[in-house]
């Protein structure tokens, strides 16, 4: 989408109608069309699936920082100030960091960032290390896809930790290693479970499902248990929970680092007591729908299952159709049933939500 001449603002209002693939033609001719006679070049970045981390300062360690959270992507530009990161994101939504952080995360509907090709006074917006721009375009279409999990860790900053807001009735999250963090005595064996789940992902892809993929995963656990653990845990302990994240890892029911992540981290144990016949029966949104409510409610409890609401949440992450559709497919295979009918306000009558409760489909999920 062309841009003011030596800026970065829109040129017009419905800005979108005027944007066109971006490739490495798009440079010839460029100024040839009127409309952009000395325009700079935006990207949209909702239409074109991603996402930029804007980083406005020259802090090579900031940087590394931020590669090692969401992945190392190769598409980085040189921009006045600093750096912008391209990664790929679907659904996500900007959102800035607290200000001594100098970082703003660009995505979602109307966003966009100002391309290689585009210059600001005396200075171009260029690809870091200096390859052409169709190296860059190639780069582009191979960055790194981060999970909503690592784009959170970003939004939750603080310190030399990442904490998760607590969302699930007075229940902390795990703690997540990150920047030096200390994993306290009472908290090792699902902390380390959890991040064993990360790091099993990663040696599949890497070793696939064999025994030097297992031996990977083993060497990665024992060094977080020994390097992060206030108390480093024995032998025996390490090697049960390496298993147990191969097995789930193994079985396809890993759901840390997935589009189920969200949930799954709020309460790890529920997630691995999931039935198994969950998995070939539901979708994956119907899976981290069922995986919300057991982290959030107990068996006997009634709870309402409203759509709206639960669309609107973070730590779910789904839109407002995939929870229809995902609470439509827990009542038809029987893992939640409806217990109190929904009854619609009226003129000086107040309405009341429908209630549901879990099966015994359901119940062995429980402690």
């Amino acid at each position: 989408m062309p841009l003011a001449a030596n800026g970065k603002e829109a040129i017009r209002s419905g800005y979108q109608k005027l944007a066109r693939g971006y490739g490495s033609g798009i440079l010839n001719g460029w100024a040839d069309e009127p409309r952009n006679q000395q325009c700079n070049i935006g990207i949209l970045l909702d239409l074109s699936n991603l996402a930029v981390v804007d980083i406005d300062t020259r802090d090579f360690n900031l940087m590394s920082w931020i590669k090692q959270e969401l992945g190392d992507t190769r598409a980085v530009v040189e921009t006045k100030k600093g750096f912008h990161l391209y990664y790929r994101a679907s659904g996500l939504q900007g959102f800035h960091l607290r200000s001594r952080h100098n970082i703003d995360v660009k995505a979602g509907r109307g966003s966009y960032v100002v391309a290689p090709g585009s210059t600001r006074g005396d200075f171009e917006y260029r690809p870091a290390d200096n390859v052409n721009l169709e190296e860059f375009l190639c780069r582009l279409a191979d960055v790194p896809e981060p999970t909503a999990h690592e784009w959170s860790f970003l939004k939750g900053v603080k310190g030399g930790e990442v904490r998760w807001s607590n969302t699930n009735h007075g229940t902390s999250p795990p703690k997540v290693i990150r920047l030096g963090g200390t994993i306290q005595e009472g908290r090792r064996n699902d902390t380390v479970w959890y991040q064993a789940m990360r790091q099993a992902r990663h040696c599949a892809v890497e070793h696939g499902h064999t025994q030097e993929g297992f031996n990977a995963l083993l060497e990665q656990v024992q060094s977080i248990s020994s390097e992060h653990c206030q108390v480093a845990q024995d032998g025996a302990e390490v090697d049960k929970i390496t298993r147990s994240a191969w097995k789930y890892e193994i079985e396809g029911k890993n759901l840390i680092g997935s589009s189920v992540e969200a949930a799954a981290m709020a309460r790890p144990k529920r997630v691995r007591e999931l039935p198994s016949v969950a998995f070939d029966e539901l979708d994956r949104c119907s899976v981290q729908l069922l995986a919300y409510l057991l982290s959030s409610w107990r068996d006997g409890e009634t709870f309402p299952v409203n759509a709206p609401g639960l669309a609107d949440t973070d730590a779910l992450g789904l839109t407002l159709y995939a929870v229809k559709k995902g609470k439509k497919a827990l009542s038809h295979y029987g893992y939640i049933e409806q217990v109190r009918d929904y009854i619609r306000p009226m003129p000086g009558k107040p309405g009341r939500a429908a209630h549901w409760r879990f099966t015994s489909k359901a119940t062995g999920v429980h402690p």
